[in-house]
């Protein structure tokens, strides 16, 4: 005992010692129990607070620096931290319970020989908690209906067992408040968050609203926006802990380490199928993050295969479904490798409908009108065969006999020139305009190297660029471009679009077009601009606050646009556009589900009419092929997903899915439709009877049919799209090889829709050659690579009036903001003065919300300037119930040379429309200079067109051309007020 004593207390031997001897002069025989309470009382000593320092002073060397102190945000966060994990270890002895007592769902998926249930004893195993029906939580306002209560007394059983899982309610159902009741009612229960919802932008302002309408006992935070306002608002979050917090895929993958420094009670993936594939950055990012539950919401869980369905499996029960476990789900289901298993399929069925909670429309009896579904096949223009027939075949030269049979070649003399002004002999005929381009394009590229448009990467890629558009290819549309009649007979489609517009829009109808192309959704601009229509763009660059403003106004009663178009990708997801009968598909996805949520935007709860939805397909191309293999998609959903068990109901029903139906569902694709034999015989169809063919009803297949051999018969092969396959003969491979193509493919830049030259007397001339001197050098492209042109500094004039007092203003007192034409005393500048500098100048009030103060950056790109004062609001600051919106231009500033731009959106802001309400005869003052206003632009515009027009006039005396007088920005669309 002595010696371990002596052992571990060494330092102090010497100290010790010496009073040992000091004891024993008085002592004389001191006994060993009395050394070792010298020993202990020495440690009490060493234990004490503050002694170590004390001996460092004692010995002349300085005392350690005290500890710093945590926050009270930072104790506050780990001990939320700790006490989730806590509650994580009950949880995971709920959910082995669980999984065990469910085993024989889970084996059938898993390997027999190593899995997670070979690792769990059962014999000490609780038995699962039952579903039981729950009441509306008190937090939660309004009404839910009784599905919704249904499927949040499921998601209360999944807490109750320790249980992750999936709810897959068909998109309208309300997935987002059975969310927040659930939120609601575990805070009940004593648990007080924190919550974690990632979604996506889309539906970022919509979770949002959700939270402040039906739950708004629990507070919540958006974490969005640049890198200054994502700091910002995580030490916000830091300091405040707000229950719920709020943020979209792509800002948790730029600040997932912060996100990992908290342990969440839940973590919610709105539209959970975004980590269907494992290896993309927001799936691995979501690795580590530290959760007692998760949840998928997900109307969509299963799209092109079962792997996928893995995914999701992996991320929801990452013990259980290990990587080792893919294969199974891999060999079960694969349309490119012709593999199917039926039995996987049955398996997959039954486990999900454990885990996910799917109900459709039509079980909970919801009224939305009927939808009518109709393909439209058209034949390929003759400058769609053209290119088409060139992208399969890589001949250099084609006759035009070959694309326009019975009728004679264009004359070479027809096309010397750019083809730029067409003739009056076009006009007679359709494509005479189409002849001379693709007459155009032949003699340019023989003229070159004899391969400059063989720049291919993705052959069915860019047939089907070609079935769209011709133009989307490189080197297909005429320079300089000039809108014409050509835009729509360059392709069947454009001709077929043309003719439905006009037939939808003289019955009223506001329709939805949906594109996959962003470069098509271009061309679709154009269109409209050249017909006159009015529309408004959502894609995958339409920053969020301007997203949620063209929805407002698109679903107004009185909105200013007809059209919408759309990217399937961008805009399928979490938005509502149910003022909208009509829908048409321009192409369709190679996921089926994409075209099936895009379509969900229109026709889901709140629709009041029935919805009608086009699909353009050109015949006998790879369009045609995709349908198959869509089809086949479509059926691996219905038979592992659609029309599941709903075991909130006591029904014993099986399932409505009729196996004719499904069997219907395979052969669709190939069914027999009215299709067009020539392009002419087309063109000069009507709409009328091109619908009237078109409406082909499905024809459903004996019910009494026994189904599974027909599984076999429809699923067996492989359903590969072949993109040789043209009219039903395989065109044989151009001599090119595909390594040259992909190489100068690569190479080429991207195509600018930019005019390069100019018309001067009928000639087209280069737009940096215009108004050289004689013998005056010219900047080429003499080097491998292009130097983009500084950005020149915008030119307008200012106002002359006060934009708060409206008061007139001396040139000498006048502050100029530098960023618009606004004009303003000094004391009426207000706070914003603070910020004027010589160098920079001054930055009006309209730069900058009036309620948060964030600026344009940390607004999202966009803010709301009121026309008549300086009030100026961001998304989330502005009532939009009290605000009139005006349009993206005003007049006044037209006059100004000031032009759109993207950054605002003019609106008469609460207070003037309550002053002006007021003042009637205010409010029909400021009417009346807004229409002088407009009526002085048009004929401003009117005169700068007829002096653009005019030929340069040359100086006689100096022998030197003068510039041309260049013309306000013309094409300036007045937006009627929503």
């Amino acid at each position: 005992m002595l010696s371990a004593v002596n052992s571990a207390f060494a330092n102090d031997e010497a100290e010790v010692a010496s009073a040992s001897e000091s004891e024993s002069s008085a002592h004389e025989e001191a006994s060993d129990d009395d050394y070792v309470d010298a020993v202990e009382n020495k440690t009490r000593k060493r234990a004490a607070p503050g002694y170590y320092a004390e001996r460092k002073v004692q010995k002349g060397r300085p005392a350690a620096k005290k500890p710093k102190t945590v926050s009270a945000a930072v104790e506050n966060r780990i001990h939320s931290n700790v006490s989730i994990r806590q509650n994580i270890a009950q949880s995971h002895i709920r959910r082995d319970a669980w999984l065990w007592h469910h085993r024989d769902l889970f084996l059938p998926l898993l390997p027999v020989e190593k899995n997670f249930f070979r690792h769990i004893d059962g014999g000490s195993m609780l038995k699962p908690v039952p579903y039981d029906l729950v009441q509306q939580p008190e937090g939660v306002k309004g009404e839910m209906k009784d599905y919704q209560l249904r499927g949040l007394s499921y998601l209360v059983m999944l807490h109750r067992n320790g249980m992750n899982g999936i709810l897959g309610d068909e998109m309208g159902l309300g997935k987002t408040l059975q969310t927040l009741s659930l939120f609601s009612y575990v805070r009940e229960q004593g648990s007080k968050g924190p919550f974690l919802v990632l979604c996506p932008l889309s539906v970022l302002s919509s979770w949002e609203n959700e939270v402040a309408r039906w739950v708004p006992h629990l507070s919540c935070m958006v974490l969005h926006g640049t890198m200054a306002e994502r700091e910002r608002l995580m030490h916000v979050y830091t300091q405040n802990r707000p229950d719920i917090l709020i943020t979209t895929y792509e800002q948790y993958v730029l600040q997932a380490f912060f996100f990992k420094q908290i342990t969440w009670l839940y973590v919610v993936l709105d539209e959970g199928h975004k980590i269907k594939n494992e290896k993309t950055q927001v799936s691995i990012a979501l690795r580590g993050l530290s959760s007692q539950y998760r949840l998928l919401l997900t109307g969509t869980p299963l799209q092109n295969n079962l792997h996928e369905l893995w995914a999701l499996l992996h991320w929801l029960f990452p013990e259980v479904f290990t990587p080792v476990t893919v294969s199974k789900f891999d060999e079960a289901f694969d349309l490119t490798k012709g593999v199917y298993d039926l039995s996987a399929l049955g398996h997959s069925r039954a486990l999900l409908e454990k885990i996910m909670l799917r109900r459709m429309k039509a079980q909970v009896d919801f009224q939305i009108p009927p939808k009518e579904e109709i393909v439209l096949y058209v034949p390929l223009s003759p400058m769609q065969r053209f290119w088409y027939k060139r992208l399969l075949t890589g001949l250099d030269t084609m006759t035009l006999r070959d694309i326009f049979p019975d009728t004679t070649d264009v004359k070479p003399e027809d096309t010397n020139g750019p083809v730029t002004a067409y003739s009056h002999d076009a006009e007679k005929n359709g494509f005479g305009e189409t002849k001379a381009i693709i007459e155009h394009s032949m003699k340019t590229f023989s003229a070159g190297n004899g391969a400059d448009w063989k720049r291919l990467m993705n052959v069915v890629m860019q047939l089907r660029k070609c079935c769209n558009h011709p133009y989307t290819l490189p080197e297909s549309e005429p320079e300089p471009f000039v809108s014409g009649e050509h835009l729509v007979l360059a392709s069947s489609k454009m001709v077929l679009l043309d003719k439905l517009l006009k037939h939808l829009r003289a019955g009223g109808h506001r329709t939805l077009i949906f594109s996959g192309f962003t470069g098509t959704l271009d061309i679709l601009e154009d269109f409209m601009i050249y017909r006159g229509v009015s529309y408004c763009r959502l894609d995958g660059s339409t920053s969020r606050p301007r997203r949620t403003l063209d929805i407002r106004l698109f679903n107004h009663k009185e909105s200013p646009y007809e059209i919408f178009l759309i990217s399937t990708r961008a805009g399928g997801l979490g938005i509502n556009l149910t003022s909208a009968d009509t829908v048409i598909f321009y192409d369709s996805d190679w996921n089926p589900q994409s075209d099936i949520q895009a379509l969900a935007r229109a026709h889901r709860i709140g629709q009041t009419k029935p919805v009608t939805v086009y699909r353009l397909v050109c015949q006998d191309t790879v369009e045609e092929q995709m349908l198959g293999r869509l089809q086949k998609k479509l059926y691996l959903s219905a038979k592992v997903t659609e029309d599941m068990a709903d075991h909130t109901v006591d029904d014993s029903a099986e399932p409505s899915f009729s196996k004719g139906e499904l069997m219907s569902m395979l052969r669709r694709g190939a069914r027999a439709v009215t299709k067009f034999d020539d392009s002419d015989k087309f063109l000069n169809s009507t709409i009328e009877h091109i619908l009237e063919t078109s409406r082909v009803k499905q024809v459903q297949v004996d019910a009494e049919m026994d189904v599974e051999p027909e599984d076999d018969f429809v699923l067996e092969g492989m359903e590969q799209v072949k993109s040789r396959l043209f009219e039903g003969v395989t065109v044989k491979k151009g001599t090119t090889s595909a390594k040259a193509i992909g190489r100068e493919w690569q190479e080429m830049a991207k195509r600018v829709r930019e005019e390069r030259t100019v018309m001067i007397d009928g000639h087209a001339v280069m737009k940096n050659t215009v108004g050289l001197d004689d013998w005056e050098a010219c900047a080429t492209l003499s080097k491998g690579h292009v130097v983009p042109p500084k950005r020149r500094k915008r030119v307008y004039a200012h106002e002359t009036c006060c934009q708060k007092c409206a008061a007139q203003l001396p040139d000498k007192v006048r502050l100029e903001c530098r960023l618009c034409p606004r004009s303003y005393h000094a004391k009426c500048a207000g706070p914003q003065l603070a910020v004027f500098s010589k160098m920079h100048g001054f930055k009006c009030p309209q730069h900058q919300c009036k309620e948060c103060h964030k600026d344009t950056a940390s607004a999202g790109g966009l803010l709301f300037r009121c026309q008549s004062c300086p009030n100026t609001y961001c998304e989330t600051c502005t009532q939009w119930d009290d605000i009139v919106p005006i349009g993206d231009v005003l007049p006044e500033l037209l006059m100004l040379d000031f032009t759109k731009v993207t950054q605002a959106f003019y609106i008469r802001c609460p207070s003037c429309v309550t002053r002006l309400k007021e003042k009637p005869e205010l409010a029909a003052e400021q009417e009346r200079k807004t229409e002088q206003a407009w009526k002085d632009l048009e004929e401003s515009d009117a005169k700068a067109a007829i002096e653009a027009a005019k030929p340069p006039v040359v100086e006689a005396d100096a022998n030197k051309k003068k510039r041309p007088v260049k013309a306000r920005k013309v094409g300036r669309v007045r937006k009627a007020k929503a």
